[in-house]
């Protein structure tokens, strides 16, 4: 750890000249997302009373929407700056996994290799919203490690994807997909640019080229 630290800190920021021929050249990027895949879900209207049963707002939706979030907004983003996303992650046999297989086959340029695990909830998180006030948010997931099962299948998309990438980003939301059987597999991804998103890890097992400070 000590060495990818030191390495780091040497890693010098590209100049602006660089930077727009990244962007400019993004179309060719191939990047493989691995991680954890979240449906967003927004449920917003008006409010104008309170509860009699207790003191909390009573909200009367109007729209209910959903959106792609975790590993694969990630991938959302990638191809909206014009390159090409593999999406690697797991859900439930469910409504909500329905809903994301749903959104991904409607965006042009994600192809994922999703693992639909029976029994284990897809990660979903319901926003109810007046106007910009986030008024309650309900989760539904699990955060415990993928079974022998869940976790072949994961390594074996991984395994085949690996192949076709320039570029590898770990999007670690803490839900179980990028547990430790996962990232000390025998796949790791053998030299080339990696990115780390991590809200629990530090890297330690496959020490990223770069991470956000989320």
């Amino acid at each position: 750890m000590t060495d990818h630290l030191a390495d780091a800190s040497q890693f010098q920021p590209p100049t602006d000249i660089e930077l727009a021929s990244i962007v400019r050249n993004f179309h060719t990027a191939r990047v493989l997302v691995i991680g954890d895949i979240i449906l967003d879900r927004y449920v917003s209207g008006s409010v104008h009373r309170l509860s009699p049963e207790a003191p909390i707002p009573v909200l009367r939706p109007a729209n209910d929407r959903a959106t792609l979030g975790g590993a694969a907004n990630v991938a959302l983003n990638i191809v909206t700056l014009g390159g090409q996303a593999s999406l690697i992650g797991v859900t439930g046999k469910d409504a909500a996994g329905d809903e994301v297989a749903r959104l991904i086959s409607t965006t042009p340029g994600i192809t994922a290799s999703l693992v639909r695990i029976v029994g284990r909830p897809t990660t979903c998180k319901t926003r109810f919203m007046t106007g910009s006030h986030q008024l309650l948010r309900l989760d539904e997931e699990t955060t415990a490690p993928l079974d022998q099962t869940g976790l072949a299948d994961v390594m074996a998309a991984v395994e085949a994807g690996l192949a076709g990438c320039d570029v590898v980003v770990l999007s670690d939301y803490a839900k179980g997909v990028l547990c430790d059987g996962c990232l000390t597999g025998s796949w790791r991804w053998r030299g080339g640019p990696g990115g780390w998103s991590s809200r629990t890890r530090n890297g330690r097992n496959s020490p990223p080229t770069a991470a956000p400070p989320s």
